[in-house]
């Protein structure tokens, strides 16, 4: 019992010290960067609302010499990382420039409410939406529901982006939670709690979303007096779904299993893998 309880507390103590020291640490050449660039304010518009709730602002980056009484530009939308319940829209400051700056479109990086409270946004027009493991739960997420609302024919139309771009996101959460066990992160991860337990867990997984829907809409069609239920892919986006092999934090068959069950419901996925980086380096190389 004593030598079990005091192995626990020395895997919570090494969890805290190697994410919240030594990570950080670690960071602080590149978080000096980061916050170098947010606070020259250059083409940047900082604490644009979207909502009505105080954390419902985004910072709008644009290219420096693009004038706002010009042409419109295309727009990306990032929706940041971080467990669920940790981040902020100034962290990529960098990489928002660098993106703006190379393809020459205006990217707004969102706040959006952390756990215990979530909220996302979508929009219209030319939009690219982007998400980074939460965020890419979170958006991959809400595009669902509404697509399932829509072959539900409840609508008919909704907002929707022109495309989805997901890096490193996290599909399915219950295989997701023995993973982060293995790991022993659970027990400083907010996820468990994030998405209402257990018993919640598929309702909050778009893998599981997607194979329900699947399914459903099967079992429909083999009813000879069944309601029509249309498949999803025809209310999705474009979607590019961009994961590492090497991913220790979330790994690849999550994206690989999500993909699957986009394809079995007519999903036309642009997957892709990359060899020999880990988790956050898909983000931190935008940066650098």
């Amino acid at each position: 019992g004593f030598i079990a309880a005091a192995k626990a507390v020395w895997t919570v103590l090494t969890l805290i010290i190697n994410e919240l020291v030594i990570y950080q640490v670690k960071a602080i050449p590149l978080g000096v960067q980061i916050l170098r660039r947010y606070f020259s304010g250059a083409g940047l518009l900082k604490d644009v609302p979207y909502g009505c709730e105080s954390h419902q602002v985004l910072d709008l980056y644009t290219p420096e010499d693009w004038s706002h009484t010009g042409d419109p530009l295309p727009l990306v939308i990032y929706v940041h990382g971080g467990s669920w319940g940790q981040g902020a829209k100034w962290q990529y400051s960098l990489m928002a420039s660098r993106v703006c700056r190379e393809h020459n479109v205006c990217v707004a990086v969102m706040q959006y409410a952390l756990f215990p409270t979530q909220c996302i946004a979508g929009g219209r027009g030319c939009v690219t939406l982007v998400g980074q493991s939460a965020g890419g739960h979170l958006c991959s997420l809400v595009l669902l529901r509404r697509a399932q609302r829509a072959a539900n024919s409840e609508v008919e139309d909704i907002a929707l982006p022109n495309q989805f771009v997901s890096l490193s996101g996290v599909y399915d959460i219950e295989p997701h939670f023995f993973h982060e066990r293995t790991r022993r992160v659970h027990l400083i991860s907010p996820m468990w709690a994030a998405m209402g337990g257990p018993e919640n867990w598929h309702l909050h997984s778009p893998t599981q979303v997607v194979r329900a829907h699947t399914r459903r809409r099967r079992d429909e069609e083999a009813s000879e007096d069944s309601s029509q239920v249309f498949s999803l892919h025809r209310w999705l986006p474009p979607m590019k779904i961009l994961h590492c092999k090497s991913d220790r934090t979330v790994p690849v068959e999550s994206a690989q299993n999500f993909v699957e069950a986009l394809q079995a419901e007519g999903k036309e996925v642009d997957f892709q893998e990359f060899e020999n980086i880990g988790h956050g380096e898909i983000c931190v190389n935008l940066m650098t």
